[in-house]
């Protein structure tokens, strides 16, 4: 089993600046975009494995389709150390889960485990 980790550590949103939660003076309006920030933390491999993954969850979304009102994980923009998906207020939970997903999906693959959908093909 490897011990080669990856994480994906969220950052402050563009709109709310991290106001602390019951404050309405920065809350952005519905129709409002957001704009999610990760931080990437991975070795090379790891880095790898989260480019893979990229791939066939995009592969995945053109194939399947995305549910009512789920953003588009194509929209995300992927960097050497950093993911940033501007999206409205109403999807960032959906933003949230995917990107739980995606990392969850990496350490299956780095572990070799099931249902990791690792294939090497494209680059980002």
């Amino acid at each position: 089993m490897s011990t080669t980790k990856i994480r994906i550590v969220p950052e402050p949103d563009s709109t709310s600046g991290g106001v602390a939660s019951g404050s309405s003076a920065l809350a952005p309006r519905e129709n409002d975009a957001i704009v999610l920030r990760f931080r990437i933390q991975a070795d090379e491999e790891s880095f790898e494995a989260l480019r893979a993954v990229r791939r066939s969850m995009l592969r995945e979304e053109s194939t399947l389709g995305r549910g009512e009102g789920e953003p588009s994980f194509a929209d995300a923009i992927f960097s050497s150390d950093g993911i940033v998906w501007a999206v409205l207020p109403g999807q960032k939970q959906l933003c949230l889960d995917r990107i739980a997903a995606l990392e969850e999906r990496v350490a299956r693959a780095l572990n070799g485990l099931p249902g990791s959908r690792l294939t090497s093909s494209s680059r980002f």
